[in-house]
């Protein structure tokens, strides 16, 4: 191929990822945005950046997770660049969507022809599924990390398939993979990726010990690489190594490992909806939209079917397909790290965590096109194929585009939740707190109770709606939150000082003065707990007071 080809086959690919989501350049921040960007001061000043590198991803007063110092560079650079403008974030989003489906034609091309490698790289740049990635801002981890593996990947595959895999290039590589993962964990896999690559896609004659022998100083090398990271994620996290806390659905119905994997297995056929006919998205799944395994149900059974089925048509057609199965082994690699399979994530399934597992199903389904292609020739169907192909580019296009319009701003996205997952509890308990962020107490109390109704168990839901009434100056609707959160879990920790000051608020003295206690015997700063007690103590006393001043002022009348 001409470079002058691949130019303008690389340029229609950053035409076709830009035109399916430029209109998220007028996005505010939304949802996670708020606080891991907007609300983080750590990247609002590039002065002490160095500190990320041994700092957890979320700010310690959301909460303890991840490990991503890059992506937080990332933000500080473009914070500083646009003084915290939302389309400078977005902008950035927009164009590494489009290097991503650059990379992506450049990686195929390495192991299929050009056409399949192109039409691959077209349906992964206007992918609905990638809206969330890209149209909110913290997916840029997510397209940060893709881009940087898909382009050592493609060096490593078109080097080793053209037997000049040198010393330089196992530099680039592992150079690249290390990057990688200091954008976003999940690309720990990578050697994998490239496990899968020599099993399928490599050509190489020798013996599987020859080549593992010539191999392993460049597989040690990446796992040298793989544990470091490891070790210094281990560090900042102070100790964890998982790093995240599980699902709230998880952590309340104490789901063993195998309800949750079955919970996984259940989903399987959502999971491939999604991945090759995005019809239906949404920004939330969670029960009991979402069904979770309390044990084995025959509801778990098509998943199980299609998850066997694809494996074994994987491995039967290793030979005579290895770019399918190439493109299956990198899904299901890709998938491992959020699936809930080996250790619990902080979600059940969330769309932007697709991304890099999208590489493989385009792949998968460029190489089952390949080989059906022939057959449609000889039908005279290649015509007709090629304008369902254009429509389903087309479509694919408009979906995004009308999707990232969803994301513009926090209302506009979990009004439209509510719809997509009407049986999703968070769905409406995310809607409920843009209500109570806007101080609209009317419209936000339908939408919790329906949350609560749902799925009662979640107490810190509760909890968390407790406070944010509290801090809108609504106690009086406060209160029977805080007492169901602390009714559903008697030994929930946090809080107590916050109720202490709405029951005060509701001239509750006591139960106020007894919450003070109790935060103090939770670990609450003494002089915190001393100034409750004292305007406890000294309220009540006043009411007596009063009380007793109007008894007399009765008795002499």
């Amino acid at each position: 191929m001409t470079s002058r080809r691949w130019v303008l086959l690389a340029g229609s690919l950053v035409a076709l990822a830009v035109l399916a989501s430029l209109v998220g350049v007028a996005n505010e921040f939304t949802y996670d945005d708020r606080y891991i960007v907007l609300m983080d001061d750590r990247i609002h000043s590039l002065g002490r950046w160095w500190t990320y590198f041994r700092e957890t991803y979320w700010p310690s007063q959301w909460s303890t997770d991840g490990y991503r110092p890059l992506t937080l560079l990332a933000f500080a650079l473009e914070w500083a660049i646009g003084r915290g403008a939302p389309w400078v974030f977005h902008l950035t989003n927009i164009l590494l969507n489009a290097a991503c489906a650059v990379a992506l034609f450049w990686m195929a091309s390495a192991i299929m022809r050009v056409q399949w490698a192109w039409l691959a790289a077209a349906c992964f740049a206007v992918h609905p599924v990638h809206v969330e990635a890209v149209a909110n801002v913290v997916g840029q981890s997510e397209l940060w990390a893709a881009l940087l593996l898909m382009l050592a990947a493609g060096r490593y595959l078109h080097r080793r398939i053209t037997g000049t895999f040198e010393r330089r290039d196992a530099v680039i590589v592992a150079a690249l993979y290390v990057v990688a993962c200091f954008f976003k964990e999940h690309a720990i896999v990578f050697p994998a990726l490239l496990a899968v690559a020599e099993l399928t896609v490599i050509p190489d004659a020798r013996p599987m010990r020859e080549r593992i022998a010539a191999l392993r100083p460049f597989a040690l090398s990446l796992a040298l690489c793989g544990v470091a990271y490891m070790g210094a994620r281990t560090l900042a996290l102070g100790g964890e190594i998982a790093g995240f806390q599980p699902f709230t659905a998880f952590q309340v119905l104490d789901l063993s490992n195998a309800n949750r994997v079955l919970t996984m297995i259940g989903l399987v056929p959502l999971g491939l909806q999604l991945l090759l006919w995005p019809a239906h998205l949404s920004s939330d799944y969670s029960p009991p939209q979402v069904d979770i395994a309390e044990g084995v149900h025959l509801n778990q059974l098509p998943g199980a079917l299609l998850l066997i089925g694809i494996l074994t048509l994987a491995v039967l057609v290793a030979r005579k397909r290895p770019t399918l199965t190439f493109g299956v082994g990198w899904l299901v690699v890709a998938l491992l790290p959020s699936s809930n399979l080996l250790a619990p994530a902080g979600f059940i399934l969330a769309e932007r965590t697709l991304f890099l597992a999208t590489v493989g199903a385009m792949i998968a389904a460029a190489s089952v096109l390949e080989w059906v292609w022939p057959r449609l020739s000889e039908r005279r169907l290649n015509t007709a194929g090629v304008g369902a192909l254009a429509v389903v580019i087309a479509l694919g296009t408009w979906k995004s585009h009308d999707r990232t319009k969803v994301w513009h701003d926090n209302e506009r996205l979990f009004v439209q939740g509510v719809k997509d997952a009407p049986l999703g509890y968070r769905a409406h308990y995310m809607l409920a707190a843009v209500y109570v962020d806007s101080r609209r107490f009317t419209a936000a109390r339908p939408e919790f109770l329906r949350a609560v109704e749902l799925f009662p168990k979640d107490r810190t839901m509760t909890f968390a709606m407790a406070q944010e009434l509290r801090r809108n100056g609504n106690c009086s609707a406060a209160i029977p939150l805080y007492e169901f959160t602390y009714r559903q879990d008697p030994t929930f920790a946090s809080g107590h000082l916050e109720y202490g000051w709405c029951l005060l608020m509701g001239f509750r003295f006591d139960e106020a003065r007894a919450q003070a206690l109790e935060a103090l015997r939770r670990g609450a700063r003494l002089k915190e707990v001393r100034a409750m007690i004292a305007n406890a103590d000294s309220a009540k006393a006043g009411f007596a007071r009063k009380a007793h001043e109007q008894k007399q002022q009765a008795a002499g009348n």
